[in-house]
């Protein structure tokens, strides 16, 4: 069914819990790095919300990467956090220095980070429920 070993690694890899966290990555990335036009102060608050929104589907993916829903341990939410805290830090800092019509904004990345805390709240709630069915 493969062709080379290359094509099953890949094959493997989108199939893996890890693919949802690289994608959405990636997407944020881009999306956060395309020129675009300025943002006017009445377009600013759906602007925070599409910042926390993206940072809460982060979360959620990079938990999800590391561990299973039922899971608990809290070195999996450190992990997670401090990546989606640390992307959306850097992504600001890229949006400052290599970009045209983007600019850092302090503000952006507090966004990011709430929206990383209350995906990453909504995963701890979900997993005690899974937890409390299961008993």
């Amino acid at each position: 069914m493969f062709p080379d070993w290359e094509t099953r690694e890949i094959f493997v890899l989108v199939r893996s819990y890890k693919s949802p966290v690289i994608i959405v990555s990636i997407a944020i990335a881009v999306l956060s790095l395309l020129e675009a036009p300025h943002v006017s102060a009445a377009q600013q608050f759906s602007d925070k919300l599409l910042h926390s929104l993206g940072y809460l589907v982060l979360a959620i993916t990079a938990l999800w990467a590391l561990a299973d829903w039922s899971a608990k341990r809290v070195w999996h939410y450190f992990v997670a956090c401090t990546y989606v805290v640390v992307y959306g830090g850097v992504i600001e800092l890229l949006q400052a220095w290599c970009t045209q019509t983007r600019t850092g904004d302090w503000l952006d990345w507090l966004a990011d980070v709430l929206g990383a805390m209350v995906g990453l709240i909504i995963v701890y709630v979900v997993s005690l429920g899974i937890s409390l069915h299961d008993v």
